[in-house]
């Protein structure tokens, strides 16, 4: 029978886990937990532990998530106000509007050159978050890998994260 290494890492990751878990002190003998403690991989370093590049890019991409939201409130603002002000105070033709029209029209680009400012910089700050974040020393793996033919394209992200 042919057996994949990868798949008899598995089973024995498998059973070392079962045995560890019932507390089965009497299957140290057991050649699947012999195994996995063979080929079980190494604990991060304490130094990788104590990098603070993980953290930072955390409170980075959560910065820029809350800058994202901020953007959409006021592209929601803008619609809004300016959908008001061209109904109620424009009569529905802005060349026709009143004085408040007009300040409600100002406004409105006011709050959408806000929403565009607030989602770029929102998105910068999550993508550099992320950045800092995957970059961070030891205990991930991410891989990204693409494939194409006559009738198909494909992206693939696959990731180990500890």
């Amino acid at each position: 029978m042919l057996v994949k290494p990868f798949a008899r890492r598995a089973v024995a990751l498998s059973a070392l886990a079962a045995a560890s878990f019932w507390g089965a002190g009497s299957r140290a003998a057991d050649p699947a937990v012999d195994e996995c403690k063979r080929v079980a991989p190494a604990a991060p370093t304490h130094a990788a532990k104590d990098s603070p590049q993980r953290p930072v890019g955390l409170v980075i991409g959560g910065v820029g998530l809350v800058g994202m939201a901020m953007g959409g409130i006021f592209a929601v603002l803008a619609k809004t106000t300016d959908a008001r002000a061209l109904a109620d105070e424009c009569g529905g033709n802005a060349s026709t509007c009143s004085i408040a029209g007009i300040e409600d029209g100002n406004r409105a680009h006011a709050e959408a050159r806000t929403s565009t400012i607030a989602l770029i910089g929102g998105g910068l700050l999550l993508g550099t978050g992320a950045l800092i974040y995957f970059t961070a020393p030891g205990g991930h793996l991410v891989s990204l890998g693409g494939s194409a033919g006559a009738d198909h394209a494909g992206l693939s992200l696959n990731g180990e994260f500890l």
